[in-house]
């Protein structure tokens, strides 16, 4: 119930067939949200996650991005349309210090560009309607994720593949310490691990089992959490954990399945 749930809400037409809502949620949690007609047909169903301010976990996630490794060679997913071509949109909070970040797509050697700075190296994987992204970032920074209109023609099949509308369609994603997503230091950062084979197939849900258990450790030597608070089982074997950090740097993240590291 929105009534109960919202400072405002209103509705915008964009001009393009899409209408975007705007809201404020009082309150932090779990909502659902239906859309419908005026003959009461609900014609879109989808489950919000609110998570405080400050915390870029839902930011970051626009695009697909998780265990966000700075100063090490990594893996994000870009996950940048639904399965009904429409692109995501991360225009929820303005970001300063904005510096490039650049993602190349090749497909059996025919390059396709996102655009971008900074000397990251792509590869095409279909995962969903994502694409895998292997980055080596060596800087903690808020970075500009920017996409421009790419499409192309699949072989024999004479469809074109759309990978984002024709216009330019910005993402931001704060990287933080190893495997960290969130605000300004001594914050609250959002940690999500998600498990993959090499072909990008979700692991398990009990590979993922909630004994899971997570070590923050620093120059070699344990560091004490403040405000380990939570392990949520997202969606198919995501576990979101919130912690409380009392400096900004770089933190060894170690996971811990049963025992296993």
């Amino acid at each position: 119930d929105f009534r109960d749930a919202c400072d405002a809400f209103r509705a915008a037409d964009l001009g393009d067939g899409f209408t975007r809502f705007h809201f404020s949620i009082k309150r932090t949690g779990n909502y659902s949200l239906a859309v419908s007609t005026a003959e009461n047909r609900t014609v879109y169903r989808s489950v919000l996650e609110i998570v405080p301010a400050g915390v870029s976990h839902l930011n970051c996630r626009a695009f697909g991005f998780r265990n966000t490794t700075v100063g090490f060679r990594g893996v994000g997913y870009l996950l940048v349309a639904d399965r009904f071509g429409n692109a995501y949109d991360d225009g929820t909070r303005a970001l300063a210090n904005l510096s490039a970040f650049s993602v190349t797509f090749k497909e059996e050697n025919q390059p396709y560009f996102i655009q971008g700075v900074a000397g990251a190296i792509g590869e095409y994987d279909a995962w969903e309607g994502g694409y895998e992204v292997s980055y080596n970032i060596t800087e903690a920074a808020v970075y500009a994720v920017s996409a421009r209109w790419v499409s192309w023609s699949v072989p024999g099949s004479g469809d074109r593949v759309s990978l984002l509308p024709n216009r330019a369609s910005p993402a931001k994603c704060v990287l933080a310490p190893p495997g960290a997503m969130g605000g300004e230091a001594g914050g609250t950062w959002a940690l999500v691990l998600k498990g993959y084979d090499r072909f990008g197939n979700g692991a398990a849900d009990e590979d993922m089992a909630p004994w899971t258990r997570v070590a923050l450790s620093r120059d070699g030597r344990a560091v004490g959490v403040e405000g380990l608070v939570e392990l949520l089982d997202l969606d198919g074997a995501s576990l979101r954990v919130a912690l409380a950090l009392r400096a900004a740097g770089r933190y060894d993240v170690v996971v811990l399945v049963n025992g296993t590291q």
